[in-house]
């Protein structure tokens, strides 16, 4: 999903950034502020926002997320079931910032 139910925003955490004196939070303190919640104004939604914005892309449960991360080190398999074939798997494996980006250093 592209946002998170408002009765769903409790489990949210926040967000953070490795910075020169440690960590910072980099969304709102207050989950209700943030892009990703039911009825915000998420750019990636309205047509004008792409994966480099704070809410440019999928939230998810560290569940599933683990599960879709298993499902990519098994070459798109998960649970003996075929998902995505292994050419797909290597392209989403593949740095495509820097082209989408227009920039050279991207990751």
């Amino acid at each position: 999903a592209f946002e998170v139910s408002l009765s769903n925003l409790e489990r949210m955490c926040g967000l953070y950034a490795r910075g020169h004196h440690g960590l910072y939070r980099v969304d709102e303190a207050s989950n209700f502020a943030n892009l990703w919640a039911t009825g915000g104004a998420s750019l990636i939604l309205s047509g004008g926002g792409g994966v480099e914005e704070l809410a440019g892309g999928l939230v998810s449960t560290c569940a599933d997320f683990a599960r879709f991360c298993l499902m990519l080190a098994r070459n798109g398999e998960l649970d003996g079931v075929r998902i995505l074939r292994p050419e797909r798997v290597e392209l989403l494996s593949s740095n495509l910032l820097p082209r989408a980006l227009r920039t050279r250093n991207s990751w």
